[in-house]
């Protein structure tokens, strides 16, 4: 007896292969790893962080101490004087080591920070500790929304107190030390100079 050509015949089901069941449980596990690598970042970061902290001498610049004035020289050689006032502006000091691994993250970090025009009554001042002349050594990032400086002559009292770069040092305008930040920063830190600066 032939079969009615009017009834479909129904296609035989197909059976998954192994290969593609071996692929899906592989990218359940890669995607798990991820996780977890990301996860063991951040944790590795506040560590390090924490543990820095703990690191510093006694004698390292922290909140409250006071700022001397200083004298600065541009990537040109161009010269000028940092002050402070009452009723001055707010300076933040980047500071930082053209040949420092941890410095070469933070710059960009630091640079993203600033994507949003800081307040009219911030000074920002990249200063770079390397001594070769300026020009020299590169900066990792093009188009830094901060301005790089080198001190000129001896270093003033307080940065020679920063016992590591990179450090984001916030002052106010009569030359008091608002905040310091050491090393490269957490989430938490950036989130903290972020409000920092919006004052």
């Amino acid at each position: 007896m032939e079969p009615d050509p009017r009834i479909a015949e129904r296609p035989a089901p197909r059976r998954r292969s192994p290969v593609t069941f071996v692929l899906v449980s592989l990218c359940l596990v890669l995607s798990a790893l991820v996780l977890f690598l990301a996860w063991q970042n951040r944790r590795l970061k506040t560590l390090e962080a924490t543990a820095s902290a703990a690191k510093l001498p006694p004698d390292a610049l922290k909140a409250g101490d006071a700022a001397d004035p200083f004298g600065i020289l541009d990537e040109s050689g161009g010269e000028a004087a940092i002050a402070f006032s009452d009723g001055g502006p707010r300076t933040l000091l980047l500071v930082f080591s053209a040949h420092c691994p941890a410095c070469e993250k933070t710059l960009p970090i630091w640079n993203e920070i600033l994507e949003e025009r800081p307040p009219g009554d911030l000074r920002l001042i990249g200063i770079r500790t390397d001594r070769e002349a300026p020009g020299a050594g590169s900066l990792f990032v093009p188009g830094l929304r901060f301005p790089v400086h080198r001190v000129k002559g001896s270093p003033p009292p307080f940065l020679s107190r920063i016992p590591f770069v990179p450090a984001a040092v916030l002052i106010d305008g009569g030359g008091r030390v608002e905040r310091v930040w050491y090393g490269m920063p957490t989430d938490a830190q950036r989130k903290e100079l972020q409000e920092a600066i919006a004052g």
